[in-house]
């Protein structure tokens, strides 16, 4: 999904790099937003004196995109903020 999206706004490698590092750190954040899961299946073998678990989840899709769209939107608009600061940093003249 990111990469299409990469390739088809043809953006140039700095902001597809930003918006990759965005993407990345936002993994976790939308894996605790997603909150409610279904185990589906539980599957649990024992190897020696060891048990090997092995659980697959559900979650719903709609929910998981609409979670994620919201992520990505607030960190990209808190990078956005900390470029805006610095410009105006930078664009101080003393009067």
């Amino acid at each position: 999904m990111i990469e299409n999206s990469i390739a088809n706004q043809q953006l140039n490698t700095e902001e597809a790099a930003s918006i990759t590092k965005t993407v990345a750190a936002s993994k976790n954040l939308i894996a605790q937003e997603i909150g409610r899961i279904i185990p589906v299946v539980e599957m649990y073998k024992k190897i020696g004196t060891n048990v090997e678990a092995n659980v697959r989840i559900a979650y719903n899709m709609e929910t998981a995109f609409d979670v994620a769209k919201k992520v990505i939107r607030k960190s990209l608009e808190e990078e956005t903020k900390i470029a805006h600061e610095k410009l105006e940093k930078l664009m101080q003249f003393d009067r």
